[in-house]
């Protein structure tokens, strides 16, 4: 799991089939108390947002992100970077995160949004919309007039809590199993490891696994599978999807992530794929 940090990948032991693989960040693990969650996320990394056509509400627009293991975006106050790349990489018009509460404008990750100089002005029912500039915009409405286009919506991985975080600051990986199993087969690969499934959280880390702890497999599953309103994880800390066209697919039913030709896709936890392990705690 990673954070804004640089990489070192030791080979740490050998076998026939398997290694082991430490990351070690330079980053230590944020403390809440004295932390802000809030800070801006460095390296930036694109592939936490997403653009989601055609959503309707904002209501509806949050449901669809949380479908893909994302949350609707909020661009931070605080971070120049994102306020700089993403601010416009919806598709006009698209619904932020943010709606008009009690004491104003409300971010639902807690932080304090971008607002625009001066601010739009809203009331309570109004959500934070993109039409060109930010504008407030009734919660409810489906498109942006009687003859409009559908809303749309632009979705980003929710931040990590100050438990997951925690979690980042020493993970290990092993190759189990470099066979095509099952989904459940390779979860109880990684559990005599005493492991987990990997899991994903940048994009930094996931280039780290295809090329060094996972180089040659051509495909491998990830520790994510399609829950009511998105996916459940090993340590339920929110993972990074870089999904290919028409994914996430949730037709069918018991269905679990897999990543294979340079994405992601949902699908039947009875395909093959790879059991790639990860540990976060610092190696014996």
């Amino acid at each position: 799991m990673s954070r804004g940090f640089s990489v070192v990948v030791l080979v740490l032991a050998a076998g026939a089939c398997n290694q082991v693989f430490g990351l070690h960040e330079t980053q230590t693990a944020i403390d809440a108390a004295t932390d802000d969650p809030c800070a801006p996320i460095t390296p930036f990394d694109p592939n936490r947002y997403y653009a989601t056509p055609g959503v309707g509400a904002w209501s509806m627009g949050r449901s669809a992100c949380q479908q893909r293991g994302m949350d609707l975006a909020v661009i931070d106050a605080t971070d120049n970077t994102e306020i700089a790349m993403e601010l416009d990489a919806g598709e006009d018009p698209y619904w932020f995160g943010v709606s008009y509460g009690s004491d104003g404008w409300v971010a639902i990750d807690g932080c304090t949004p971008y607002l625009p100089t001066p601010p739009p002005n809203g009331a309570a029912g109004d959500c934070l919309l993109l039409a060109t500039s930010p504008v407030a915009f009734p919660c409810d409405s489906n498109m942006l007039a009687p003859t409009g286009p559908v809303l749309n919506a632009l979705c980003e991985t929710p931040r990590a809590d100050a438990q997951c975080l925690a979690l980042e600051a020493h993970s290990t990986y092993v190759v189990a199993d470099r066979t095509h199993l099952s989904y459940n087969d390779a979860v109880i690969a990684c559990d005599a490891l005493s492991m987990h499934l990997v899991e994903i959280n940048s994009t930094a880390e996931l280039e780290m696994v295809v090329q060094g702890v996972a180089a040659g497999i051509d495909a491998f599953w990830v520790g994510a599978q399609a829950a009511t309103t998105g996916f459940s994880s090993p340590t339920t800390c929110p993972q990074v999807f870089v999904w290919g066209n028409g994914q996430p697919d949730f037709e069918g039913g018991n269905t679990s992530v897999l990543y294979n030709a340079g994405g992601m896709a949902l699908v039947p936890s009875s395909e093959g794929g790879a059991a790639v392990c990860e540990a976060n705690a610092a190696p014996m």
